[in-house]
């Protein structure tokens, strides 16, 4: 029972804080989702209702973990395009006083 309590616990501090960093990068139907059952476990939890809690949890933890995997996803989209905009504003960049030459050492 304080397994499932403590696990029901850490998982909603998860999804909170998941919501809170990436929740823009989450499509709005993951997102309600997430957020419906994270009710739900919530009132089950206030309620006590250990057995309802456990088949919820199972059901959150895999909603959780899609809605963690867009995010991500969603992350690393955002770095590569912030990646390709660096790239080019630093490739735009040229020095006029290169020159490019070929040369020999004297011995």
């Amino acid at each position: 029972e304080i397994e499932t309590r403590n696990r029901a616990e850490q998982l909603l501090t998860d999804i909170d804080d998941s919501l809170a960093k990436g929740g823009d990068k989450i499509d709005e139907k993951t997102k309600a989702e997430v957020t419906k059952l994270r009710d739900e476990v919530k009132s089950m939890l206030d309620k006590n209702d250990i057995e309802g809690l456990k088949s919820k949890l199972s059901e959150l933890e895999r909603q959780a973990a899609y809605a963690q995997q867009q995010a991500q996803a969603g992350q690393a989209q955002s770095s590569a395009n912030s990646g390709e905009a660096q790239q080019t504003e630093t490739g735009e960049k040229k020095d006029d006083n290169v020159y490019d030459a070929d040369f020999t050492e004297k011995k």
